[in-house]
């Protein structure tokens, strides 16, 4: 089952007979819930019994994510009166934004994040995010991008998704971000957490995507963890029959003369976009000091390697991170120069 990647059927079964912690009739919602997710029914909402007494339509994607938390034992209860869940260390979260984050919400909390239901946000320390995602985990809780060293350089932040990168590069000393992001619902939320955390003079946002050649690309309007790329390839989101939400395509050579930027740092995180990038625009990418990028084999069908033989001719390359393989994962390089 989506919701579930990378889980055995006895966790996913072990999953269904948790949520007796929360539900009644969990065995009749287990039921309905594989219909749904397996695409035999068209159910939007499942169907509980409480254990507090109430009855509740919870929508299927929020449904899913609680048993996702339950599997990793970071729920304790449901409240069905005033739909909040709470965590195992006590913090209490609106249903609402288990529906709007993504499956690690929970997560976030045991890893000292707190969520403020009165102002509806995401903090830790000074950082705030309007809602949470794993991206935001990746980034300030792996470090993902440590090994870049942005001080005093511009950055342009190809993929910034709803701002965890840029707000990360501003916070290490970046000169300025140019954060590019087609997603229009992602480019929203990427513009409420620069403002949330006060990064309006340094980051910059742009609605638009990234390929070796101007043009336009039409996009669904689905929602924003929907379109994240731990969840689906660019294709995922394209409209091609729709003209509603058309995005501008620019190109690197664009945005470094528009913005007038001189051997900065480039991260790209674009479902496959890194692999026109660099191997049908090398001469802009080798302008830059600094790169990386997550490449995705399994959308191109090509392996990094013919990346990393490019790359070869200007940087000193490496894979990073502890969960790279050969169709996914993270590429740092430094110019030569």
């Amino acid at each position: 089952m989506v919701f579930l990647q990378g889980m055995k059927i006895n966790d996913v079964l072990k999953a269904f007979i948790r949520s007796r912690k929360l539900f009644r009739n969990w065995l009749t919602a287990f039921i309905e819930t594989s219909l749904a997710v397996m695409g035999v029914t068209k159910k939007n909402y499942i169907n509980v019994r409480c254990l507090d007494g109430g009855i509740d339509k919870i929508p299927l994607i929020a449904y899913m994510r609680l048993l996702y938390a339950l599997y990793k034992d970071t729920v304790r209860s449901y409240n069905s009166h005033d739909r909040f869940v709470e965590a195992v260390n006590g913090m209490r979260i609106p249903l609402g934004e288990v529906i709007h984050g993504d499956s690690h919400v929970f997560n976030a909390l045991l890893e000292g994040w707190n969520y403020d239901a009165v102002r509806g946000y995401w903090f830790k320390g000074n950082l705030k995010f309007k809602h949470m995602y794993y991206f935001i985990l990746e980034i300030f809780e792996r470090g993902v991008y440590s090994p870049l060293n942005v001080s005093g350089r511009d950055v342009i932040d190809v993929g910034a998704f709803v701002g965890g990168s840029s707000v990360f590069f501003a916070l290490n000393g970046a000169r300025r971000i140019v954060a590019l992001e087609p997603h229009p619902k992602a480019y929203q939320q990427l513009i409420e957490n620069i403002k949330l955390n006060r990064l309006e003079e340094k980051v910059i946002p742009v609605n638009a995507a990234l390929a070796s050649r101007k043009g336009f690309i039409d996009l669904a309007v689905i929602d924003v963890n929907e379109a994240s790329i731990a969840k689906s390839p660019l294709s995922r989101f394209l409209d091609s029959e729709r003209k509603g939400n058309r995005v501008e395509i620019v190109t690197l050579e664009e945005m470094i003369k528009h913005y007038n930027i001189n051997e900065g740092v480039l991260k790209m995180d674009c479902e496959g976009c890194e692999y026109d990038i660099i191997l049908n625009d090398f001469e802009h990418i080798e302008l830059f000091d600094e790169l990386i990028f997550e490449y995705h084999a399994q959308y191109t069908k090509t392996p990094a390697d013919i990346l990393l033989k490019t790359l070869a001719k200007s940087f000193y390359c490496e894979r990073v991170g502890p969960h790279y393989s050969s169709y996914q994962g993270i590429i740092y390089c430094v110019n030569k120069r």
